[in-house]
């Protein structure tokens, strides 16, 4: 799979139950009364920002965009089957090859990732600029192994000593 495949990845999501005000019956009973509701929380890889909402409409209005071509129809899809598999208890299908079984991830660099949202090899190797600059040293180095693997190029032993003279 080359980079130019990879440049726009679906959106992080992570689903949630919150309980929603229930407003006829909390008048009614003096308190407080729930509606358990799914909701979905959609990252961007690699930013800061999130987007909070109700899954239900969430995803309606992500396939009214896929009708009207502005957002791909396999991203609705990866979401929807992530949903179910959230909703099922089982493993959510994972969209790229996770970062944690990479060898060339160090634990702080796996550190680092997670807490810039990067869960895959695809999403560092599309890193953008301010992800990187969030990722700290070694970042730059990371992301050009992250692109080769990618490609399905080896990656040399030493890497970084050949980087560092280029």
């Amino acid at each position: 799979m080359s980079l130019e495949l990879l440049k726009e990845l679906p959106p992080m999501t992570e689903f949630e139950v919150r309980e929603l005000e229930d407003r006829d019956k909390t008048l009614e009973k003096g308190e407080f009364v729930g509606i358990p509701t799914d909701f979905v929380i959609v990252m961007p890889a690699g930013s800061k920002d999130t987007v909070e909402a109700i899954y239900s409409e969430w995803i309606k209005t992500k396939k009214e965009q896929v009708k009207q071509q502005r957002f791909p129809a396999e991203w609705c899809e990866m979401i929807e089957a992530k949903y179910k598999a959230w909703k099922a208890g089982t493993p959510a299908p994972s969209f790229g090859t996770p970062l944690k079984t990479w060898k060339h991830a160090t634990p702080q660099a796996l550190k680092a990732c997670q807490a810039a949202r990067i869960t895959t090899i695809e999403e560092l190797a599309t890193a953008n600029e301010d992800t990187i600059n969030r990722l700290g040293m070694g970042a730059r180095i990371l992301k050009a192994k992250a692109e080769l693997h990618v490609d399905q190029k080896p990656i040399p032993e030493d890497f970084e000593l050949v980087t560092a003279k280029d």
